[in-house]
């Protein structure tokens, strides 16, 4: 139930490690997070439960770590892309479904849980965390990872793919992530 190193780039690995993260990291989840989401309404699913084992509560702030060292494997981005993300003044990852935007909201369980996207993906969705600070992370029930922000609080409200896994997931935030610090 842990992360497959062997899937995460040396960025990734550098950013979860300056977190307090390790390859050995357990974490329970029982009580702070399964129990708190399963009141609330949320499934949770054995993907959703692998990553709050191996990065439950875990918190990145981007802003405040030490220069990340390139890897090699990754491509040099869109610059229309970084243009569109420069903006960013909080970078953040938080591994705490309890920090994600109106989770406890039924309105907003509705609106994720019929998504087509979430549809195609297994049907069922679970908060993780949050990006940003208004963006939630969700794990789809075949273990996509998307995040999004309801429609109240985005004119063009939507999914945004970050991975077909965790581990892909965080290696597009970590790539994301060398043009913050």
């Amino acid at each position: 139930m842990t992360l497959n190193i062997n899937l995460l780039t040396d960025q990734t690995i550098f950013l979860l490690t300056a977190a307090g993260w390790s390859p050995e990291r357990t974490y329970d989840p029982t009580t702070t997070i399964i129990q708190p989401l399963t009141t609330i309404g949320w499934p949770i699913f054995p993907e959703a439960q692998r990553i709050f084992t191996a990065l439950g509560m875990l918190n990145l702030n981007l802003q405040h770590l030490p220069p990340i060292p390139p890897d090699p494997r990754t491509t040099t981005p869109d610059p229309i892309a970084l243009r569109d993300h420069l903006w960013y003044a909080d970078i953040r990852i938080d591994f705490d479904p309890a920090e994600a935007f109106a989770i406890d909201d039924e309105d907003f369980i509705v609106y994720w849980s019929s998504h087509p996207l979430v549809q195609l993906h297994g049907g069922g969705i679970c908060p993780i965390g949050s990006y940003h600070p208004w963006d939630t992370l969700l794990v789809c029930g075949d273990g996509l990872i998307v995040h999004g922000s309801p429609e109240f609080m985005n004119p063009a409200p939507g999914l945004v793919v970050l991975g077909s896994n965790i581990e892909t997931a965080l290696n597009q935030l970590a790539h994301q992530a060398v043009f913050f610090v």
